[in-house]
């Protein structure tokens, strides 16, 4: 199915994480940027959304989540 024609129907995956770009000044830490994943299970088309800096790369990940 086109991702263009598809009348999506979003389901939640689950909370990922990343790393900011960019250390945190005086650290080698970089923040923890957390989004929600959804993907549509008709076309299987995948978007993260709700973005939010939590924590740092020093410290462990929120209990859930998956890396992005």
């Amino acid at each position: 199915m086109n991702q263009e024609d598809c009348e999506h129907s979003f389901v939640f995956k689950g909370l990922v994480y990343s790393a900011a770009s960019y250390p945190l000044p005086g650290s080698g830490a970089r923040q923890r940027i957390y989004e929600d994943a959804y993907y549509c299970n008709k076309c299987l088309l995948n978007i993260h959304n709700n973005v939010r800096h939590i924590g740092n790369t020093y410290g462990q990940a929120l209990a859930g989540s998956s890396p992005k």
